[in-house]
């Protein structure tokens, strides 16, 4: 057997959390590594985000008693909380396939949190690597929906997870990309407002989870992701505005993906960069690297901040808030754009939207305009589908090859123009008419997508196209009624 065959076999033997373990037992003191020690010897206690574009803080008190939960506050995030105690997973809840909340690790609600909106009143925001779309749940509900959130992942494959997720969520005020990262620095110089990158790593975070199993990890991988993640952060400098915030992000503890990036960063360009201290604006105590024992890093990279997983119970994570304060020299790059499948959404006529606002109206009582007004936003039509379009989208940014972007309004089908469930998931609390109780019994049935009688369900509105609540008043989907049944209109990914 060779040399490299055997070095191969060793490899694969070796445990990965004792090989992370013996290089991070240097980066702390001794009391540390045994609170690290101790931590570890605990299950991960996961979290969960409130959606407060759909829900309030008394909604999750509510849960807590249906479900049998304990929450506990995320000092850090307003909307974050634990769930030490869960006698229901809370995954399996309607709540969560309505996007009432989103399920997250806490340290992964961090880098959201580090951006200051309160001097932007509709900021552009780049989520540069969004996908599967947590933190760009997160961004869009820190702003409010206000504004523009580009929620971009350089992978294909990636993009139908971030767009169910955004869907559940219920934005509008978002534009989901699929572009090479490294491209946004050429391309949009000095253009948004904030950009997070949450770059891609190696996960070395010290906790193994479902999506994120602990694995070993080569100096070579390690070399080859620095090197694009320092290529990623130079393009999200570049396409900042002067002044602007980009937050940096990563799920792993090793010093060459996250403090050494950053100094190579600010050698890179001296004087243009700064690394924001937050620790007090955020009562965070959970300095970064000033050293790794191959390098002194630059001193105010301590400012950024580096969770071992005792410091808040979570995974390893490091998080990191620069503001550009001078212009950064663009570099061409030869970066080809993904193709954009379809044509593109246009505009309707205000006699068309006219139409659409008043069938809404007259079947659902809703008034559609003071949403737009207050959101900013567009009608247009994509084959048979009624969009609701950002407006930022088409003034700034017009030549943008997005995939998809806002929301989806109504449908025109041969039996007329159907409200869909988006809409209705969002803004239902809006809408007075067209409602209908589904009794407790068919409730299952029900979320597994059965259709249910039609005499089952008492004081039927006139409409084709009903919306069903629970007894609790909670959405619970749309249903069309037939002859003789009420045909079940919920989404795949709602089922359960």
């Amino acid at each position: 057997m060779t040399r490299q065959k055997k070095r191969q076999g060793s490899q694969a033997h070796e445990n990965p959390l004792e090989k992370s373990l013996a290089r991070y037992r240097e980066l702390l003191d001794p009391l540390d590594f045994s609170l690290l020690m101790e931590e570890l010897e605990n299950p991960l206690v996961g979290g969960l985000r409130l959606n407060s574009l759909k829900v309030q803080l008394a909604d999750l008190q509510t849960w807590c008693t249906r479900y049998g939960w304990k929450s506990e506050p995320v000092p850090f995030c307003p909307s974050g909380f634990w769930l030490p105690i869960r006698d229901t997973n809370p995954g399996s809840t309607l709540e969560h396939r309505m996007g009432a909340f989103y399920l997250q690790d806490v340290a992964s609600m961090l880098p959201p949190v580090l951006f200051n909106f309160d001097l932007m009143e509709k900021p552009l925001i780049l989520d540069m690597a969004a996908s599967p779309g947590g933190k760009t749940t997160h961004l869009i509900a820190r702003t409010e929906d206000m504004g523009l959130v580009i929620a971009n992942d350089g992978s294909r494959s990636r993009i139908p997870a971030l767009r169910s997720v955004l869907q559940s969520w219920g934005t509008v005020n978002t534009a989901i990309t699929c572009l090479p990262g490294e491209s946004f620095g050429s391309n949009f110089p000095e253009f948004f407002d904030a950009v997070l990158l949450d770059a891609p790593c190696s996960m070395d975070g010290l906790r193994a989870t479902d999506a994120h199993p602990l694995r070993s990890i080569t100096d070579s991988e390690r070399a080859s992701l620095a090197h694009r993640q320092t290529a990623l952060l130079r393009s999200a400098l570049q396409a900042v505005r002067l002044g602007g915030q980009v937050v940096y992000a990563t799920c792993t503890l090793a010093p060459e993906e996250n403090e050494a990036v950053l100094d190579t960063i600010l050698g890179m360009y001296p004087g243009k960069v700064e690394v924001d201290d937050l620790s007090i604006e955020k009562n965070i105590s959970a300095p970064a690297l000033i050293k790794d024992g191959n390098r002194d890093f630059h001193p105010t990279i301590r400012n950024a901040f580096r969770l071992w997983p005792h410091t808040f119970r979570t995974a390893g994570f490091f998080a990191a808030r620069l503001r550009k304060t001078q212009p950064i020299p663009q570099e061409s790059g030869n970066y080809r754009e993904k193709t954009v499948p379809g044509k593109r959404p246009v505009t309707l006529p205000k006699s068309e939207v006219d139409s659409v606002v008043g069938l809404l109206q007259s079947t659902y009582g809703i008034d559609l305009e003071p949403i737009l007004n207050a959101y900013q936003i567009f009608l247009a039509k994509q084959k048979d589908t009624i969009l609701l379009l950002p407006g930022i989208l088409g003034e700034r940014i017009p030549t943008l090859k997005y995939i998809t972007a806002g929301m989806s309004l109504a449908e025109f089908t041969p039996g007329g123009l159907e409200i869909s469930h988006d809409f209705c998931s969002r803004f239902g609390k809006m809408i007075p008419a067209g409602w209908a109780e589904l009794p407790e019994p068919l409730k299952a049935p029900w979320l597994r997508g059965e259709d249910i009688p039609r005499d089952s369900v008492s004081h039927l509105p006139a409409n084709r196209i009903i919306l069903l609540r629970n007894s609790e008043g909670e959405f619970i989907g749309r249903g069309r009624v037939t002859s003789d049944r009420i045909k079940n209109l919920l989404p795949r990914r709602v089922l359960l």
